[in-house]
C-alpha cells in the first residue's frame, strides 16, 4: 500500500453503505491502494449532538453569569439595595486585591522592569558614552590636535611648501625603493 504523506492530493468517494473511500489517485481502477473507513452515522450524530449540547450549556452558563452581573450593578448603582451594600461589605476585604490587579504591574515592574533598565543603563554608560563617545571625541581631539599642528607651518611662504613638497616626494620615491 502506498503511503501518503503531507500534501499528497488523494479522490474521497462514499460508497452506498457510508464508508468514505480515500484513494491515493484520481482515478479508482486500482483497488489495492485503497483505504476504506466504515463510517457508524449513529456514533457520528451522537458526538455532534454531544458537541452541540455542550455548546448550548455553556451559551447558557455565560450569558446567565452575564445577567447576573448586570443585575447586580443595577440593584447596587442605580437601585441603592440594601443587600448590595451588605454583599459589598462581605466583600470587602477583596476590594484592595482587585483594585490592584493583584499586583501583577508591581511585580513585573519589580522583577523585568528594574532590573532591565538597569543593565541597559550600564551598557548605555559602558558601550555608548565610554566606547563609542570616547572614540568619536578622541578621532575629533585628535584632528584638532593635527590641524592645530599644521598651522604653524602653513604660514604663507612659499618655501615652506616647496620644502613639504620636496620632503613629500623624497618619502614615496624612498618608500617605493624600500618595497620594491
Amino acid at each position: 500500500m502506498n503511503k501518503l504523506q503531507g500534501g499528497d492530493e488523494v479522490s474521497l468517494k462514499i460508497q452506498g453503505d457510508g464508508s468514505l473511500v480515500i484513494h491515493p489517485e484520481f482515478d479508482f481502477k486500482e483497488k489495492e491502494n485503497e483505504v476504506v473507513l466504515p463510517i457508524n452515522v449513529n456514533e457520528d450524530v451522537k458526538m455532534i449532538h454531544a458537541a452541540l449540547s455542550t455548546q448550548i450549556r455553556l451559551f447558557l452558563v455565560s450569558g446567565s453569569l452575564a445577567i447576573l452581573g448586570i443585575l447586580l450593578a443595577y440593584f447596587r448603582y442605580v437601585r441603592e439595595s440594601g443587600w448590595t451594600l451588605a454583599l459589598q461589605r462581605l466583600f470587602n476585604p477583596l476590594q484592595p486585591i482587585l483594585e490592584n490587579k493583584y499586583w501583577v504591574d508591581e511585580f513585573y515592574m519589580a522583577v523585568i522592569v528594574k532590573p532591565l533598565r538597569a543593565i541597559a543603563g550600564w551598557f548605555y554608560r559602558i558601550g555608548d558614552q565610554g566606547i563609542i563617545e570616547g572614540v568619536v571625541n578622541g578621532i575629533g581631539r585628535l584632528t584638532t590636535s593635527v590641524g592645530q599642528g599644521v598651522a604653524h607651518i602653513e604660514t604663507g611662504h612659499f618655501s615652506w611648501y616647496a620644502l613639504s613638497l620636496f620632503i613629500g616626494a623624497v618619502a614615496l620615491v624612498g618608500f617605493f625603493l624600500l618595497v620594491g
